[in-house]
């Protein structure tokens, strides 16, 4: 092997020094990290401190993300997730600065520990720390994960819209985009056929989880390839990219750019608020008498069409408005 090569790796963190990759094309079970000696920072050789390790057990493990999160320890170090779901993907903690004492001098090196309490996932790109807590996407859900000493802790995100993650994570799993600011997540994700309802989005649609409202969901017919944060007259906005030009969300505006071939002109941005009537054992689609609907606006303009839409006792779809 040549440790000089840096490998086809998919995913990677810079974190004590070092360049940690995973997610190799050519060596998918393979970590990789380089020396964390000044001038050698791109140096996979074992003689410099670099280095890998293959993951296995009885199969062999897909890294696929690898973060800088608590360790059950609660001490800051990187997390690596493998491909899989449940009992199926291990997650592997890195100290990224580990000493040996061998006999004539002390040698640094990457310290492994192992747990398998912590589910792995299914996007490379959707993982993200914050707030102490590392959220990863699953086939069904967003799971929550918080450290505290060896106590490993988990919680489901997305157990509200728990189909239509299912039909997101269905459709572009190893293609979420994320990014994160004030104590939100931002998912860029391709779009179920069934639930999109702009065709200009071009397929994609900006999913909003508000981590301090319990996990609130959010959803933005906006076509885009990247998130970013942006700084604009000292304020910080999330913007996306989309095309040749970058867009910022700003909560203050309630009109678009839109470019109408010649000019640019402000049009109203239009938005659809969505929630259930359920029966009073709370079951999804459960049958229910429903005799009045009471809608309260505040602080808004424009016109606004509201109603009921689902399925009465025969099957039939029902939509008053």
């Amino acid at each position: 092997d040549n440790f000089t090569d840096p490998g086809a790796a998919g995913q990677g963190l810079v974190a004590g020094d070092r360049l940690v990759l995973v997610y190799d094309k050519r060596q998918a079970a393979r970590i990789k990290w380089s020396s964390n000696l000044q001038g050698d920072y791109l140096n996979f050789s074992a003689s410099k401190g670099g280095g890998y390790k293959t993951l296995t057990s009885g199969n062999l493990f897909t890294p696929a993300a690898v973060k800088l999160w608590q360790n059950p320890q609660s001490t800051d170090t990187i997390v690596v997730l493998c491909m899989g779901l449940d009992g199926y993907g291990s997650a592997y903690y890195m100290s990224p600065n580990t000493s040996v004492n061998a006999q004539n001098q002390t040698v640094t090196i990457m310290g492994f520990e192992e747990t398998t309490a912590t589910p792995g996932t299914v996007s490379p790109y959707g993982c993200e720390v914050l707030n102490n807590a590392l959220y990863h996407p699953l086939d069904n859900n967003l799971m929550k994960s918080t450290a505290a000493n060896y106590n490993i802790n988990h919680a489901m995100m997305a157990d509200d819209i728990q189909n239509l993650w299912h039909q997101i994570s269905a459709e572009s799993k190893r293609k979420i985009v994320s990014s994160q600011m004030d104590s939100t997540l931002y998912y860029l994700v391709r779009s179920p056929l069934a639930w999109s309802t702009d065709e200009d989005s071009n397929g994609t649609q900006v999913w909003l989880c508000d981590t301090a409202l319990s996990g609130a969901w959010s959803c933005w017919d906006v076509p885009g390839t990247a998130l970013r944060k942006l700084e604009i007259n000292g304020l910080l906005y999330m913007a996306i990219t989309s095309g040749p030009s970058i867009f910022v969300f700003d909560p203050e505006q309630d009109h678009d750019d839109v470019w109408e071939g010649g000019a640019w002109v402000q049009e109203g941005i239009p938005w659809e608020i969505v929630t259930n009537t359920q029966g009073a054992n709370r079951a999804h689609d459960a049958w229910a008498n429903l005799r009045q609907v009471s809608v309260t606006f505040g602080n808004f303009t424009g016109e606004c069409v509201y109603g009921i839409r689902g399925k009465d006792v025969n099957g039939q779809i029902v939509e008053k408005s």
